[in-house]
């Protein structure tokens, strides 16, 4: 192996050491933060879809109905 070659290695070698070991925490919580996030928005969107399918059904329903009433009259 070059000398260069070497260098870089070790030099690679000792920046993956010099790495806090916090950082594998941070990570751990950016990462769950995500998740939590994710789940909020997916909580967030079927709420939301739920909501418009329910005013569609009253609004399928308040229509029938007015077919109903002028249908009997």
């Amino acid at each position: 192996m070059s000398p260069l070659a070497s260098a870089l290695v070790s030099g690679a070698q000792g920046a993956l050491i010099a790495l806090p070991t916090h950082s594998d925490q941070d990570a751990a919580e950016f990462q769950a933060s995500l998740v939590e996030h994710q789940t909020r928005e997916q909580v967030s969107s079927e709420l939301t879809q739920q909501t418009r399918l329910q005013v569609l059904a009253m609004a399928m329903d308040l229509l029938n109905d007015s077919f109903t009433v002028e249908g009997g009259s």
